[in-house]
């Protein structure tokens, strides 16, 4: 099956990707030319994922027509969620007035997973209203860009699917890939050594992108029916064929919270 390559191949790209974004951070900050402000800790940002439906994935030109003929029901339903994701928290002035965020979150599965999930980069400006001897207040508005990926997998199947472009076996991978520009304000509290932000945010985007292997939508035609019944070969039948992903959205519109460190 050619799933394969994108079942392997994406983790450790996106791990590199988010290495060195924290990496650049820490160097920007560094070589600003100022006495720059270093921040590092834990972080919970507001995700939104509607929109998707339960389908049966079949292929509608060989079903009930191919003793190997199959269907396995994906239950798209479960990538939808309302809540804070948790994750890790990057920060550094560049210059004494701006200041970049990387936000990155952890995705829950069996373990939280960091290669996948929701990375934020953010470039705001520090607005200092009110400084004690001990305590700071910053007012943080600013902007900036997201990726979201979350990742599962077909169903074992004992035939085959056979799509445009590819055909499945079961184990293929499911992607999910969205990308979008966020809007952002925090309210921050520096008091020794240590930071505390709370604000909110809003993203726009355009609809997600699912992929299921390596070359197929999930939005392709004729892929997915609301209801199959028999059994895999030709006493297989489907019927009602429709876009179960047609109005997903993904969003990050919601709180932001961070606490932690300053160097």
């Amino acid at each position: 099956m050619s799933g394969k390559g994108n079942n392997l191949n994406h983790e450790p790209s996106m791990m590199w990707i988010k290495s060195v974004a924290v990496i650049g951070i820490l160097l920007s900050s560094m070589l600003s030319g100022c006495s720059s402000t270093l921040r590092y800790g834990a972080a919970g940002s507001s995700l939104s994922i509607s929109g998707m439906q339960d389908a049966w994935l079949n292929d509608y030109a060989v079903s009930g027509e191919d003793a190997e003929s199959e269907a396995v029901h994906i239950p798209y339903s479960k990538y939808q969620t309302e809540a804070m994701r948790p994750g890790m928290y990057f920060g550094g002035n560049i210059g004494p007035y701006l200041m970049q965020e990387l936000y990155i979150g952890m995705e829950p599965g069996r373990t939280y997973r960091i290669a996948q999930g929701l990375t934020m980069w953010n470039l705001g400006f520090v607005m200092n209203l009110k400084m004690s001897n001990n305590i700071q207040f910053n007012f943080i508005p600013g902007g900036g860009v997201y990726y979201y990926s979350k990742k599962e997998e077909l169903p074992p199947m004992n035939g085959r699917i056979n799509a445009p472009d590819e055909d499945f076996t079961g184990r293929a991978p499911i992607l999910l890939t969205s990308t979008g520009a966020v809007s952002k304000f925090v309210w921050e509290i520096l008091y020794q050594g240590m930071f505390f932000q709370i604000g909110g945010q809003h993203s726009v985007a355009p609809p997600p992108t699912i992929m299921i292997g390596e070359k197929t939508s999930a939005g392709t035609a004729q892929l997915h029916a609301r209801q199959c019944v028999g059994e895999s070969g030709k006493n297989l039948a489907c019927a009602d064929y429709f876009n179960p992903v047609e109005k997903a959205q993904v969003s990050v519109s919601g709180a932001f919270l961070a606490i932690g460190f300053i160097y």
